[in-house]
C-alpha cells in the first residue's frame, strides 16, 4: 500500500492550468455563433412523419381520457 506524501500542496485539477484561467472572450464568441449555427439548423429540420403520428397518437389518448 502507497503512503500518502505529507506534501501540502492541494491535489492536482483534472483539467489541469486550464480550469484555472478566465475564459477568452473572442473564444466564448466563436462557440456561441456555433452553437447558435447548429441549432438554427436543427430547428429548421422538418419533424419526422413518425414523430407526427405518434404526437397524434398522444392527443387522442388525452381526449378519451
Amino acid at each position: 500500500m502507497k503512503k500518502p506524501s505529507s506534501n501540502s500542496q492541494p491535489a492536482a485539477s483534472p483539467h489541469g492550468d486550464r480550469a484555472a484561467r478566465t475564459p477568452d472572450p473572442v473564444v466564448e464568441e466563436a462557440i456561441s455563433r456555433q452553437l447558435r449555427k447548429l441549432y438554427d439548423e436543427v430547428a429548421s429540420d422538418p419533424v419526422p412523419d413518425r414523430f407526427t403520428e405518434l404526437l397524434k397518437q398522444l392527443e387522442q389518448q388525452d381526449g378519451k381520457g
